[in-house]
């Protein structure tokens, strides 16, 4: 198990048994304790379907001494005991001669084999001749000579769908498809939904049966498109002809097919994103920035509702002479027909990372695919196609994890990389601010029309290089990490201090739409100086500042290396952890300079009252409970003690701490400014419970780190009072509430933090208050 398995079992402690199933030795072992009926000398893991905090299910090849076996086992969480008990049952019924399975109550963990599977019962009919010849006389009559058929795996999505390619006398005559339940009848009336169109062909149903929910294709010989554009041998005319299919299969009719909205896709692409940052949570930041200008930009597309795929891309193209043949329509809905090119698209460049294969061949590819598609659908704005194939490059983001390639978080960031490009083409146009007169036509964000510019590293280059000290530095490549239209953006550049320079290194770019931020900088610059730099005695110290680019305004700081504290928090020397960064943020109130800027109670409860009516223009019916809680966040405020104000951060959260060793770094300074330390604590706190419920619904999940780094803070901050951090913490929480709405993963809370904050703040349920509803579903 690598580092970052590591960290991913510990973080998720919902499921006991993910160490396990994630390592193949540990898996291998615990079916040798389990008296699994084959020797088993080695184990692969093929594939992952995991959910944080709900389920993790792997697909394992086992080498045994019968030969390769397919299996797969799914964790369980701690409340799941029932579903684990009926699966013993189950087991049991079927008797041991079986084999079929078994469960491991200690560790919460079900193990099946094929074709024992919870969910597609009816592969359990593969077992025997007698069996087989049953089942596929039920799917194509019982006086065929197809009933003697032999039934080859091709591809095993466990307790989702299998696929098997039906041969009779060493001929492949079929494909068949087994699915679950739920699934069936809908994908049933989807494989009818179209007709043959030009070179457009589809592929016939040929037999089915309701009682075993599967399907039988006719068998298709001819080249996979996936095979060729792999190979660089795919002929640009074909690419062209697959778009002119794509596009004569949109305009169809689609009788029968379910539609998918805009905000169905929104909610997919925020779940993926939510899973990615529980994947990498270093880069979770990064995420979120990306998919937040995806989300926005996809309210800018029309609103249309073709017949579409759903899951297109080359595997599902079938090249037969001039004709083109399309294959599994599973996913077909009435959607947005960008859903379809833009994933294309996303799979071309997902196979170019794959496979090291050249840029400008795939490039070629891809144009070839839009004239093709433009022939018969008219053409598509750039910017819309490159929103599009952003969104489904996301969807293909957890793949490197999902199929346990070697390098799964590299080649996840390379594919994010991948994303974030895509995402600043089509950001051009769906991120409307103020307009400039100076800013040019096709400018990123005309708030600040130099990000474009800064985005080049040819021109970046000489830019950075006006920095005292930077005068022969080299930028190999600038990234976007964060973007708010028309206020500010984060750029990341990985330089080298000369050009011929073997190791890269990575500045920060903070650029503003309203004016350099010299003030912050200025304050780093002097904490650096005066004991926050990296060699001070305490291992305490604030991110280097590099320097300005005026015209840009943008200051720089170098990339600090270190792990997040919130991921740190979440090791088992958490509270450790928790008491260091109580000790650094102690430092920074007794020794960090002071500034002109003030943050007073009255500032705290303004921004309250912002927020709070907020929340209150969203949920009008919450309106009588937002208000008394708001009387009483007055009344603590009120009853705040008069403390002597020091430097604080005013952000001060586990996001903003780097953990690099023995050393601590404070991050993001930009609130600096003078006020009550207990803020900073009580905004640390509040931080830490909303991490709790993000991750597991449970607000005292982390209470441990809570009360150590309470006691530390306490212990060693002159003056600090524990009623004024815990009404510090109770104010942030209330902020919560209204933040929570701004992320559609987080909505899901909004109702239990407002609980919560009633509860802190010992605030009754008003009487003619309406029953609370989760926002999620509003």
């Amino acid at each position: 198990m690598n580092s970052y398995d590591e960290h991913i079992v510990a973080r998720d402690r919902a499921l006991p048994g993910l160490r396990t199933v994630l390592d193949p030795t540990a898996f291998v072992e615990m079916l040798r304790a389990s008296h699994f009926p084959l020797v088993v000398s080695a184990a692969a893991m093929t594939y992952i379907r995991y959910k944080p905090g709900q389920s993790c299910l792997v697909g394992y090849e086992l080498a045994t001494e019968a030969g390769v076996e397919q299996v797969y086992t799914k964790a369980y969480r701690t409340d799941e005991r029932d579903k684990l008990a009926k699966a013993s049952e189950r087991f049991s019924q079927e008797g041991k001669s079986e084999g079929g399975g078994f469960v491991d109550e200690a560790r919460f963990l079900l193990t099946s084999r094929f074709p024992h599977d919870a969910k597609l019962r009816a592969l359990r009919r593969l077992k025997t001749a007698s069996d087989r010849s049953h089942l596929l006389g039920e799917m194509f009559g019982k006086s065929t000579a197809l009933t003697a058929g032999q039934i080859e795996p091709i591809r095993y999505k466990p307790e989702r769908r299998f696929v098997g390619r039906l041969d009779v006398e060493g001929e492949p005559v079929a494909v068949l498809k087994f699915y679950t339940d739920s699934a069936y009848e809908g994908i049933r009336a989807r494989s009818t939904a179209f007709q043959n169109a030009g070179p457009l062909r589809l592929t016939p149903l040929v037999g089915h049966t309701d009682r075993y929910h599967a399907l039988a294709f006719e068998w298709l010989f001819g080249d996979r498109l996936t095979e060729s554009l792999v190979a660089g041998s795919a002929d640009p005319r074909v690419l062209e002809q697959v778009g002119l299919s794509l596009a004569l299969m949109h305009g169809q009719a689609g009788d029968g097919l379910p539609t998918r909205t805009a905000d169905d896709e929104c909610r997919h692409l925020a779940g993926m994103a939510e899973s990615l940052a529980f994947l990498l949570p270093r880069q979770a930041a990064y995420v979120e920035g990306i998919v937040r200008r995806i989300l926005a930009g996809l309210t800018h597309l029309p609103r249309v509702a073709r017949p579409t795929h759903g899951d297109f891309y080359a595997k599902q193209v079938l090249i037969q002479g001039d004709q083109i043949q399309l294959l599994d329509f599973d996913e077909s809905a009435l959607d947005n027909p960008l859903i379809d090119v833009g994933n294309f698209v996303a799979h071309l460049q997902r196979d170019r990372m794959r496979n090291d294969l050249a840029a400008d061949a795939m490039q070629g590819y891809e144009e070839a695919f839009l004239e093709g598609y433009a022939r018969q659908a008219g053409r598509v704005a750039p910017q819309d196609i490159a929103l599009s194939v952003a969104a489904g490059l996301l969807k293909l983001a957890p793949h490197p994890f999902r199929f346990r390639e070697a390098d799964w978080p590299e080649r996840v960031l390379q594919i994010l990389a991948c994303v974030d490009d895509y995402a600043t083409r089509g950001a051009r146009t769906v991120h409307p601010a103020p307009a400039i007169a100076s800013a040019p036509a096709n400018a990123i964000d005309a708030g600040m029309p130099h990000l474009e510019e800064a985005l080049e590293p040819a021109q970046a280059t000489p830019r950075l290089r006006g920095i005292p000290g930077a005068e022969a530095i080299q930028v190999d490549r600038a990234r976007l990490v964060r973007h708010k239209a028309g206020r500010r953006a984060l750029i990341a550049y990985d330089i080298r201090l000369t050009p011929d320079a073997p190791d890269a290194i990575c500045w920060l770019g903070k650029m503003r739409a309203k004016g350099l931020d010299r003030a912050t900088y200025e304050r780093t610059r002097t904490l650096w100086e005066n004991g926050f730099g990296r060699s001070n005695d305490a291992g305490v110290s604030v991110a280097e500042p590099v320097g300005v680019v005026r015209g840009w305004n943008m200051w720089l700081q170098k990339k600090e290396a270190g792990v997040s504290a919130a991921e740190r928090l979440t090791d088992p020397d958490g509270a450790d952890v928790a008491r260091r960064i109580a000790a650094a943020l102690v430092r920074l109130h007794a020794r960090g300079p002071e500034t002109d800027r003030w943050h007073s109670v009255a500032d705290e409860l303004r921004i309250l009252d912002g927020s709070l009516a907020l929340l209150m223009n969203e949920r009008p019916d919450w309106a009588p409970r937002l208000g008394a809680v708001l009387a009483a966040c007055r009344q603590q405020v009120a009853a705040l003690p008069t403390q002597p104000l020091r430097p604080i951060h005013r952000d001060f959260y586990a996001d903003n701490v780097l953990i690099d060793g023995d050393h601590t770094v404070l991050l993001d300074l930009d609130l600096y400014a003078m006020g009550d330390p207990a803020l900073d604590a009580g905004n640390f706190i509040a931080h830490l419970m909303e991490q709790g419920l993000r991750e597991a619904d449970d607000a005292g999940r982390y209470e441990s780190r809570v009360s150590a780094f309470l006691d530390t803070f306490l212990e060693e901050s002159a003056g600090a009072r524990c009623q004024s951090v815990e009404r510090y913490t109770t104010l942030a929480l209330v902020r919560h509430m209204h933040i929570s709405t701004l992320f559609p993963e987080r909505r899901r809370y909004t109702h239990t933090l407002l609980d919560l904050c009633e509860a802190r703040l010992g605030v009754s349920r008003v009487a003619d208050a309406p029953p609370l509803v989760a926002l999620s579903q509003s």
